[in-house]
């Protein structure tokens, strides 16, 4: 993979908790793909989705799960994703037609503590 320059602009503010870094991730990912096709060509969606939560998870640092980068890679339009995480089985269950609301609280949002990935641990050993 060669060099490059990008430039990223945006309104959602940081830490919304709208999947936004998953976002970025995924359109880096897709970015890449279509600079250096001969060097990514052979990664699938699915596999870009894999490769954008482990950035996430050792190079960014946050033990995140797959639904952020997930949903953003696999989305399909007008549809809701009905995914096992645990085995990235998933179906789209049709949403034709639904409203959403999509308010900004200025909750602070933070997976930073730890506790998600000790929630998160404690789920998959259940």
């Amino acid at each position: 993979i060669g060099g490059f320059d990008a430039f990223l602009s945006s309104n959602v503010p940081p830490g919304a908790g709208v999947s936004s870094s998953a976002a970025v991730e995924m359109a880096t990912a897709l970015l890449l793909k279509g600079l250096f096709p001969e060097a990514l060509g052979q990664y699938d969606q699915l596999a870009l989705v894999k490769v954008a939560k482990a950035a996430e998870n050792n190079f960014v640092g946050m033990g995140c799960g797959i639904l952020d980068q997930f949903s953003s890679g696999m989305g399909q339009a007008g549809s809701l994703i009905y995914l096992d995480c645990r085995t990235l089985d998933c179906s789209y269950v049709p949403m034709a037609g639904a409203q959403f609301v999509l308010a900004n609280t200025h909750a602070p949002h933070a997976l930073v503590d730890g506790k998600y990935d000790e929630l998160r641990k404690d789920c998959f050993a259940a």
